[in-house]
């Protein structure tokens, strides 16, 4: 009874597929990689679709304003401190904050500075943005810390994003004045709230006064030229004629809607879906006959054990079954194996990415396997199961003997 029960463990459709693919590691190999590969390549592109059409939605809503005024011709600049979280340089003509906030239908003007200070002996924030502001005009960095609300009262407290490596109680040294990190941002995929260290006016204050001394970097604040204006409108104003308006009044600045300051990135995501389709049609296509092409000189090596396994009284559904289920459990692995690269690796790299291409971009690996990727790996699984079996089914119809000759 034993010796049955072992031979029916060790023979069995899970014992056998593992035994072969044991005992064939090249074959296993050989049909694992070209699946692998392309799911971790489209995955990745996936992703980056999914990742990029979030970011720009959530950065949009984070913002919070109507109107951006940014300075006429900074197009590069913007998109540098904005998308990418770089450190850059900004100013508008001075009076613009006053010109803004005298127009009607305009209830909030919040000024923000961004400050220089890459690569530079005033500071030890490395090539992070740094942006002043004013709590009490502020919509649009206090309501995203993360957690209980930050304590800004006193003038050495900043808020960081989620992309700087400093956690709550940490101190920061910029322009010879040390800060106190009393809150981080939630993960955006927005470069200015990942990558920013965000400081409070009291704190630009007295960094205006403690660079001045020790021989330190010296720090003056453009009071009158703030890098760029977040506006809030009043319900049923017009924020393409109120931008129009501002245009005409502010020389030398630019007034953008939100839909205009992310209307460059959304069409590079809808060129990139357009794409997506066709491209994974032909991945999947080329990979299906690529593990298809790897297993014919396998499936005619495996002649002599069809017919030996024939000979000892198994079935043909069970062998047939063995071996789908053998091609099915590796398809499987490796597509979910290529997606689980995919988004570590596209995880690790987003800030990179983000900085590079200019690009909002915010990866979840969720949203991934909530979407249709699961379900495509499976049916891509069961049509490479599905020709594997059918070629098993048809070499079965010969007898044992003839399998083995041939063999």
């Amino acid at each position: 009874m034993s010796r049955g029960g072992a031979s029916s463990t060790r023979f069995g459709p899970a014992g056998l597929c593992w035994k072969m693919a044991v005992r064939a590691p090249l074959r296993s190999a050989a049909l694992f990689l070209p699946l692998f590969l392309v799911s971790f390549l489209l995955s990745g592109a996936e992703l980056l679709q999914q990742g990029m059409a979030a970011a720009a939605d959530r950065g949009a809503k984070r913002l919070g304003a109507d109107l951006m005024v940014v300075p006429a011709g900074a197009d590069v600049q913007v998109g540098m401190g904005l998308f990418g979280g770089l450190p850059v340089r900004l100013a508008l003509p001075a009076g613009a904050e006053r010109e803004v906030t005298a127009t009607p239908g305009v209830t909030t003007v919040a000024p923000q500075y961004f400050l220089f200070a890459a690569k530079s002996p005033c500071c030890d924030t490395g090539e992070l943005l740094l942006v002043g502001f004013d709590p009490g005009l502020d919509f649009t960095v206090l309501p995203w810390i993360r957690g209980e609300r930050a304590d800004l009262a006193g003038d050495r407290s900043v808020v960081v994003g989620s992309a700087v490596r400093k956690a709550v109680g940490a101190e920061l040294r910029i322009y010879n004045r040390t800060f106190t990190v009393s809150g981080r941002l939630d993960k955006s995929g927005l470069g200015y709230f990942d990558n920013a260290v965000f400081i409070p006016d009291a704190g630009l204050s007295a960094m205006e006064r403690t660079s001045l001394q020790g021989g330190a970097v010296p720090f003056k604040l453009p009071r009158q030229r703030p890098s760029l204006l977040l506006v809030k409108l009043s319900p049923g104003a017009d924020p393409e004629g109120t931008a129009s308006l501002l245009e005409g009044r502010i020389s030398g600045a630019r007034v953008l809607t939100m839909p205009q300051l992310f209307r460059e990135k959304r069409e590079r995501v809808e060129r990139l879906a357009a794409w997506r389709t066709p491209l994974a049609v032909a991945g999947w296509l080329l990979a299906l006959a690529a593990g298809v092409a790897v297993q014919i000189p396998w499936w005619r090596e495996r002649r002599p054990l069809l017919g030996l396994l024939l000979s000892c009284g198994i079935g043909r559904g069970t062998i047939v079954r063995t071996f789908a289920i053998e091609t099915l459990l590796l398809s499987l692995a490796a597509l979910t194996a290529g997606g689980l690269l995919a988004s570590l690796v596209l995880g690790r790299a987003a800030p990179l990415l983000i900085a590079a291409l200019d690009l909002p971009l915010v990866i979840d690996a969720g949203a991934l396997y909530a979407a249709a990727a699961p379900r495509l790996w499976l049916l891509f699984a069961g049509a490479l199961t599905l020709e594997t079996a059918t070629l098993y089914a048809l070499l079965l119809r010969r007898e044992p003997a003839e399998l083995a000759r041939r063999g």
